[in-house]
């Protein structure tokens, strides 16, 4: 016979039956599955860079169930905290028509753009390796040539993965600390850390890196991907950066160079992009403006809007 709703929770908790484990005993009688429940989390400072969109709509179509939880315009610490829990708690729930084999959160940054088919192939990658606990994937800072924002030994930016040089294209690569541009972890994670896994400690400066130190605490292994690469946008101009290449430039839902370049306040040098302008559009601009004079103009216009943000 069945638990009435409103009656006491068999656990002894005190609650009413519906307000308690009704969700969690539903969602244990669902048929077991092989496919893996991957949750979507997505801090964002509160406007989602256009690629990035583009990429969760278009470049995640291998993985057939997922769901996206957003937390908007929060310091980053207690965005990823309510981040953690959320994925927890939808594990919990279980919203999905089956019991997945394995639950995963992936992370995605507001300002990263992944190609079509990674995530899947990174949840391929973490069956082939079940002891690795959190695949982070191959990123670096909006710089030209920026070496991986990954690191073997704690404190040492120094240790980053040379490909070439200390490791290949394709390697799963053992690291102390990383970056949370795009992760994939399995929830048991997050099962094991706790409350607030992302809080700050006084020896370390940022969330992601105080959230790996406590990973490793727990001898939890995580690892980069060598061979599954991740963008950094510039919202602003579109242009994109990948660790040991010169900067790329965003064309919809793919990535295409360009030659032109221009100097940041920074003094990076980064690809810009020369608008494109409609039929008869350039005349109407003022014959006398030759093309030349078009670039500069470009120039100056990227130059303006740096120096503003």
């Amino acid at each position: 016979m069945a638990e009435s709703r409103n009656a006491p929770c068999h656990c002894g908790s005190g609650e009413k039956y519906k307000k308690c484990c009704l969700a969690k005993d539903e969602a244990s009688r669902k048929p077991q599955s092989e496919h893996d429940a991957v949750v979507v989390l997505l801090p964002t400072r509160g406007q989602i860079c256009v690629e990035t969109q583009m990429a969760i709509e278009n470049n995640m179509r291998d993985v057939e169930h997922r769901l996206l939880i957003r937390q908007m315009r929060k310091p980053i610490v207690e965005a990823r905290n309510s981040l953690a829990k959320a994925a927890l708690e939808c594990q919990a729930a279980n919203p999905f028509p089956f019991t997945p084999r394995e639950w995963f959160a992936l992370w995605i940054d507001d300002d990263a753009w992944f190609p079509p088919g990674l995530p899947a192939t990174m949840l391929r990658c973490m069956r082939d390796y079940p002891d690795v606990d959190a695949l982070f994937g191959q990123f670096g800072t909006r710089m030209p040539y920026a070496p991986v924002s990954a690191w073997r030994r704690h404190h040492d930016r120094d240790s980053f993965p040379r490909v070439g040089v200390d490791c290949m294209p394709g390697d799963v690569v053992d690291i102390a600390e990383a970056g949370f541009h795009l992760v994939l972890m399995r929830l048991t994670l997050l099962e094991r850390l706790g409350d607030n896994p992302f809080d700050l400690t006084e020896d370390r400066g940022s969330e992601d890196i105080a959230f790996c130190a406590r990973a490793k605490a727990l001898g939890a292994r995580l690892a980069v991907g060598m061979g599954f690469p991740v963008l950094h946008i510039d919202p602003r101009d579109g242009s994109a950066y990948q660790p040991g290449t010169p900067a790329l430039m965003m064309q919809g839902n793919s990535v295409r160079q360009t030659t032109l370049e221009h100097v940041t306040p920074a003094g990076t040098v980064k690809t810009g992009e020369i608008r494109a302008y409609g039929f008869g559009d350039a005349e109407r601009m003022g014959s006398e403006q030759t093309e030349p004079s078009l670039i500069e103009t470009e120039l100056e216009s990227r130059r303006a809007v740096s120096d503003a943000a």
